[in-house]
C-alpha cells in the first residue's frame, strides 16, 4: 500500500496480484454546484472522491471508475467524464457500458475506449452516441 499526497489531496494505492486500486480525496472540494478543480496524481477533477481500478501492467486502462460529487474527470488532456452538474457515478468503459449514478445529472459524456452497442444506466437501456476522437459516449436518460 502506498500513501499518495499532494497539496490538495490525499490518497492510497493498493496493489494485488491482478489489480491496482487508487483512491483520492480532494481536500478542496466543495459540496454542491461550486467547482474547485484540483490535480490528484495524474487526474484533474472537481470531485470529492475518486476511485479507479485497473490491471497491474504499466499501460493498463482503467477497468472501473467511481466519481463522487463531481462534474468532470480528466487525465493527460483527455476527458473521461463531463457533466453540466455534479453527481455521483460509477461505470465500466466496456461493452455493455454500465453506468450507476444518483439523479444529479440527466445528460453526461462518459469515457469508453470504443463504440458500445449496449448502454445500461441504473439498470435501464439507454441510447448514446460515441465520438471516436474524444473517446466519449454522450448519454441522456428520460
Amino acid at each position: 500500500m502506498d500513501l499518495l499526497t499532494g497539496e490538495n489531496y490525499i490518497g492510497v494505492r493498493v496493489q494485488s496480484e491482478t489489480t491496482v486500486d487508487e483512491l483520492y480525496l480532494n481536500l478542496r472540494s466543495v459540496n454542491g454546484s461550486t467547482s474547485t478543480g484540483v490535480v490528484m496524481g495524474e487526474w484533474e477533477t472537481d470531485a470529492y472522491l475518486i476511485h479507479l481500478t485497473r490491471g497491474t501492467a504499466p499501460d493498463a486502462l482503467v477497468d472501473r471508475y467511481f466519481v463522487s460529487d463531481g462534474s468532470y474527470l480528466r487525465r493527460a488532456n483527455r476527458s473521461h467524464l463531463e457533466s453540466l452538474s455534479k453527481f455521483t457515478v460509477c461505470w465500466t468503459p466496456t461493452d455493455p457500458l454500465s453506468i450507476f449514478s444518483d439523479d444529479g445529472s440527466k445528460s453526461i459524456r462518459i469515457g469508453a475506449e470504443s463504440s458500445v452497442r449496449t448502454i445500461r444506466w441504473n439498470g435501464h437501456t439507454v441510447s448514446g452516441s460515441y465520438n471516436s476522437t474524444s473517446r466519449l459516449t454522450s448519454v441522456e436518460r428520460a
